[in-house]
């Protein structure tokens, strides 16, 4: 049967796709392989850091400078904030979530019936997709934020003397700072954990007095544009 034209240019087309499929093969298994994989898109906050701030900017604006009479109505705040906790370097981003032990969430869900299995799955995911939380001073301009490396780097140009050297070196630190930035106590914030309607804010409040330190989980709710304490739980004193 003699070979027409579109035979013959079926064939070379069949051809020339077969040998560029064996040409790709080849090629893909001599590329070195790109490490680490591209990221589509990078990993997204479930409370986003607006909401963050917004939260703590409201708890600032409502707060006292010191102590009130009513400790479970009243709650007290420095200006000066640290930029993050100043834990253990490296820091571990679950470090920075609101201490939840004692059954917090367990209690708001089952006794308080003021959260649901929706709400506290929700402040699990902001847990495991969030970032360490760092203030920004651009965010809170009524407040002072220290970084903490600033304070780690006061650190390491002390010299360590004495019985107890990192006693020591970390309250002529921590007076250092004081001094600096005119302040009496400095404190930093847990990642704050929101309910699904952000009505409920669940976070850790840390205050820095020099070598004494305390740090409280509270529990707020939000009624009339105010937050107000529903629980505080005593974490540490030093």
């Amino acid at each position: 049967m003699p070979i027409t034209a579109n035979r013959l240019l079926c064939f070379v087309l069949f051809v020339s796709v077969l040998a560029g499929c064996q040409n790709a093969e080849n090629t893909e298994a001599t590329l070195p392989l790109k490490w680490p994989p591209k990221l589509w898109s990078a990993r997204r906050l479930t409370a986003q850091d607006t909401l963050v701030h917004a939260f703590i900017r409201s708890l600032l604006a409502q707060a006292q400078t010191q102590p009130g009479p009513i400790a479970d109505q009243t709650f007290y705040l420095s200006k000066t904030l640290y930029d993050q906790l100043p834990g253990p370097i490296p820091r571990c981003a679950n470090c920075a979530n609101p201490d939840l032990s004692d059954g917090v969430l367990s209690h708001l869900v089952t006794r308080d019936r003021l959260l649901t299995a929706a709400d506290t799955l929700f402040m699990y995911q902001q847990m495991r997709s969030a970032f360490p939380l760092q203030l920004t001073q651009l965010l809170l301009p009524e407040c002072r934020i220290v970084p903490v490396d600033t304070m780690w780097a006061i650190g390491r140009r002390l010299p360590a003397t004495g019985n107890r050297p990192g006693y020591r070196r970390y309250d002529e630190m921590v007076k250092q700072l004081r001094a600096r930035y005119h302040t009496a106590y400095f404190c930093s914030f847990s990642l704050p954990l929101f309910s699904l309607d952000r009505k409920i804010a669940i976070v850790d409040i840390s205050y820095y007095f020099g070598v004494d330190e305390s740090g409280i989980t509270f529990v707020f709710y939000k009624e009339k544009h105010q937050w107000k304490i529903l629980r505080q739980l005593q974490r540490r004193v030093s």
